[in-house]
């Protein structure tokens, strides 16, 4: 059964200047307004029924959690469960991407790792990708790890950096494409070294923002928690 979710986004056009902080995290948040900000998270006492109602994004599967990750916005009041089976949320507002030459995305995370026991591959935490053909993903690893991908008209470019993540506790991860390099972010800090991407983003235009799945196709399904979802048009450069 499919439901509906509400979600609060905004796109601006017109950025102001951007500052920059040491802690990729609080850079978001301080620059969320500029950029795509979506609350996964229940709003004071709304109940699941009325607040799937009101929405015009698609949820399937999931559910409100009153779990909230140590975020230093104090914005959301919750987060979203995704069960790993069958679950996902579709941002159908989101269907053009926001960014063409930088970005920076993050978002907090609290994965169950039983998500592998059947499978091995990675699972998709949010995806506005085909493949390797266009589009961008952060996805988690059986490995413990953090993978992100990105095309541009240049190619395929991913990263992936291992051993970074405990299971069923809070994480805040992310990236930042410059135009030229990837950087993978975790708990507000760098983690690995860059790896080059250059060219302008290829952008999968046929598909929406996906949280929880694959964005082209029903496969590798996330099983945990996601809550507050921010992607700025612009590279972090701490």
């Amino acid at each position: 059964m499919k439901h509906w979710v509400q979600i609060a986004a905004s796109v601006v056009v017109a950025l102001l200047p951007l500052t920059v902080h040491a802690d990729f995290r609080q850079w978001l948040v301080e620059h969320a307004r500029e950029g795509v900000r979506i609350d996964l998270g229940t709003r004071e006492e709304t109940a699941l029924s009325e607040y799937l109602g009101q929405n015009s994004l698609e949820s399937q599967g999931t559910q409100f959690s009153e779990m909230r990750p140590p975020s230093h916005a104090g914005w959301h009041s919750g987060s979203l469960e995704f069960s790993g089976s069958e679950s996902y949320l579709i941002a159908r507002t989101i269907k053009e991407a926001p960014f063409f030459e930088e970005v920076s995305v993050g978002f907090w995370i609290k994965p169950d790792f039983t998500m592998f026991e059947a499978s091995r591959q990675s699972r998709f935490i949010v995806s506005k990708s085909a493949s390797v053909e266009a589009g961008f993903f952060v996805s988690v690893t059986a490995q413990k790890g953090i993978s992100v991908g990105l095309v541009t008209n240049a190619g395929f470019h991913s990263l992936n950096v291992p051993g970074v993540l405990e299971n069923y506790r809070w994480h805040h991860v992310g990236f930042t494409w410059n135009g030229s390099e990837l950087q993978l972010y975790v708990d507000g800090k760098k983690q690995g070294e860059p790896k080059a991407a250059t060219g302008t983003y290829h952008d999968y235009k046929a598909g929406y923002l996906t949280f929880g799945r694959a964005a082209s196709l029903p496969v590798n399904f996330y099983k945990g928690l996601i809550s507050d979802f921010i992607l700025v048009p612009q590279a972090y450069q701490p």
